[in-house]
């Protein structure tokens, strides 16, 4: 495995990146999607070179402590620096009720989550948005982020990429009464070694040796 020194990129000891998050509700809503794309966390192929000849892969998982009440949707956005087209990685957490491999879905240490692979062209990108929607009856409501981010990595044709568990979690009441507001927040955590044992299962005809990951 390579170590790559980006020390913009760093995961320090459990987060990276903590960020809250302002609350939009809106009563009636009408969603375009102009220039997004959303791809499946996990590709059917076995062969991902074979597959995908052109691309290399960003690797990772996405997750939510576990928590009494969930949004539908959690949306990480990721696009190529310089570039105003966006995909994004989205996590279902009311779907996963157990670890699930053929799924990739985990249910453990307190958290529900899933992992991803993600083929993209060579090229330099960055992570820097996200959102959380909840659809109850008529009242949705878009949680997004209020601060501008960037977390940078580098994609290489034929190699993988280790970007680490993008984790969400929630206020607890204890944090509204020492803060007097309620935040979500987003971190980038180091799972390499329950992460990366999974998807050498997944996908065993997968050269790992050019598989790189920022440094903690």
């Amino acid at each position: 495995m390579k170590n790559s020194n980006t020390s913009a990129n760093r995961l320090k000891n459990g987060y990276l990146l903590t960020l809250s998050i302002k609350v939009t509700t809106i009563f009636f809503a009408l969603i375009i999607l102009t220039s997004c794309t959303s791809s499946k966390l996990l590709p059917r192929h076995k062969d991902l070179i074979q597959a995908y000849p052109d691309r290399g892969f960003l690797m990772g998982s996405i997750a939510v402590r576990n928590t009494r009440r969930y949004y539908d949707n959690y949306e990480i956005f990721i696009r190529k620096i310089g570039s105003r087209h966006k995909k994004k990685i989205v996590l279902y957490p009311k779907k996963i009720e157990n670890s699930d491999f053929k799924k990739g879905t985990f249910f453990l240490d307190g958290y529900r989550g899933q992992y991803f692979v993600l083929p993209l062209p060579p090229g330099k990108y960055e992570v820097f948005d996200f959102s959380l929607y909840s659809n109850a009856k008529l009242d949705l409501k878009t949680d997004k982020s209020d601060n501008m981010f960037s977390i940078p990595f580098t994609v290489k044709k034929g190699a993988a990429y280790y970007l680490g568990e993008l984790e969400f979690s929630h206020s607890t009441f204890l944090d509204f009464i020492e803060s007097g507001s309620a935040k979500n927040r987003l971190r980038i955590h180091n799972k390499m070694k329950r992460d990366i044992p999974y998807l050498k299962k997944k996908y065993p005809k997968f050269n790992w040796t050019t598989l790189s990951f920022s440094s903690r």
